[in-house]
């Protein structure tokens, strides 16, 4: 019991704390969200010194032929993937636009068909950077659409050519715009500390049990 006490609380009073710095990071990243919500969007002229979740509005034409489709994202109980559509904006720039969600066909051997339209259109969106650091190492073949399984900025970017990787979330309502990824969606602040509040409460209920039943066996010896 001493030795499994001395292993385990050590290891979940570091996971809570651990919680409460991922909860702070998805603070400052909410706050971030928030505070971009009511600014007016950029023009592409501003593109490159747009901070975080910046609302910019560029011009251009869809990329319909390479998209990816993000895997294992369910929604109302329903399988279902993320669309990443690459964007040729009329600056030169090739973003890479995160446009919502559809459901996954019946067979998971089929991938579903997104068209987009092929027309020269306006659209507004957020600069995703809370996606920049996620890595995918899934096996990618030559075809397309891709079906991936995260969205790795890097990795996507290189393979769709793209002159800037980052997420670039469009906004509900746009031209080629699906089931919109709404804020709150991922998991929140308060999950994770809630999550912390668990890992705490653990760790105080196995000091009171070893106590306990340290005090149970001194009475029986």
């Amino acid at each position: 019991m001493t030795i499994f006490v001395a292993v385990f609380i050590p290891l979940t009073v570091a996971l809570g704390f651990w919680q409460i710095d991922r909860g702070a990071q998805k603070r400052a990243i909410e706050d971030a969200r928030i505070a971009s919500f009511g600014a007016l969007p950029v023009d592409e002229t501003r593109l490159e010194d747009a901070p975080p979740y910046a609302r910019v509005r560029v011009e251009g034409r869809y990329d319909g032929q390479h998209q990816f489709l993000v895997d294992n994202h369910t929604r109302h109980g329903v399988p279902g993937y993320v669309v990443i559509t690459p964007f040729d904006s009329v600056g030169g720039r090739r973003l890479l636009v995160n446009r919502g969600w559809v459901e996954a066909p019946a067979s998971r051997s089929e991938l579903p068909n997104v068209p987009v339209t092929d027309a020269d259109v306006r659209i507004v969106g957020s600069l995703w950077t809370a996606s920049a650091t996620t890595k995918d190492t899934s096996a990618w073949d030559g075809r397309w659409p891709k079906r991936i399984e995260q969205f790795d900025a890097a990795r996507i970017g290189e393979a769709a050519n793209a002159s800037r990787p980052v997420e670039f979330r469009l906004e509900e309502d746009q031209p080629g715009s699906l089931e919109p990824i709404v804020l709150g969606e991922e998991m929140s602040s308060t999950r994770h500390f809630g999550y912390a509040v668990q890992w705490f409460a653990m760790a105080v209920a196995l000091v009171v049990a070893y106590v306990v039943l340290g005090i149970h066996k001194g009475r029986e010896a």
